[in-house]
């Protein structure tokens, strides 16, 4: 689990699930991405001929079923992805959801970084190895810290990304997803350690 992940109880109950749809469908950029008030999803409820949604059971379950924390996490998905077509592609004015899109991006960017110093330290450490010399735990340390902090940066944005909601995937569309994997296995190099 993510640090500082919310967690959401899924609603039970038609009314439930259809209160929270029309809380989130009502909150677009148009408004300002405000969603109808209590007494407004309760009389739409009411008109669709369902039961027991009065104001105050609908404030209950935004409160119980976290609608306000599920909005933030749908307008954060819609900005992470405002330049992909088909994704709502609205400029959101919250400054905590343009922090959140700008760490996602310097993010990317440190692990880019890293990816690319450690690639150019590895293939110093080849040419080295070609020549015949020994490569001392110092080195290799260093080789290890970069791979280990890359990998665990690219982790932690991934885990973040993934917190940050959207759509679930099918097992059939999941399997198409494994299909599309190429895997390129290179020669392994001998290496040998200098224990001096």
């Amino acid at each position: 689990m993510v640090e500082n992940e919310i967690v959401f109880l899924d609603p039970q109950e038609d009314n439930q699930r259809r209160a929270l749809d029309i809380y989130l469908e009502s909150a677009t950029e148009d408004n300002g991405f405000k969603p109808k008030s209590y007494q407004k999803i309760s009389d739409q409820l009411y008109s669709e001929d369902f039961e027991n949604c009065s104001k105050s059971q609908v404030e209950r379950w935004v409160k119980i079923f976290k609608f306000k924390e599920r909005l933030d996490k749908q307008i954060q998905l819609a900005y992470l992805n405002k330049d992909k077509p088909g994704v709502l592609a609205n400029e959101v004015k919250s400054k905590s959801t343009q922090d959140i899109a700008d760490r996602f991006k310097v993010n990317g960017e440190l692990t880019d970084d890293l990816y690319y110093v450690a690639r150019c330290f590895i293939d110093d450490v080849k040419i080295d190895l070609a020549k015949g010399y020994k490569i001392d735990k110092d080195r290799m340390k260093i080789i290890k810290d970069l791979l280990v902090l890359t990998t665990n940066r690219e982790d932690k944005l991934l885990d973040r990304l993934a917190a940050t909601g959207g759509g679930k995937l099918t097992s059939a569309e999941l399997l198409k997803e494994f299909e599309e994997i190429e895997l390129q296995i290179e020669e392994p190099i001998d290496v040998e350690i200098d224990d001096e």
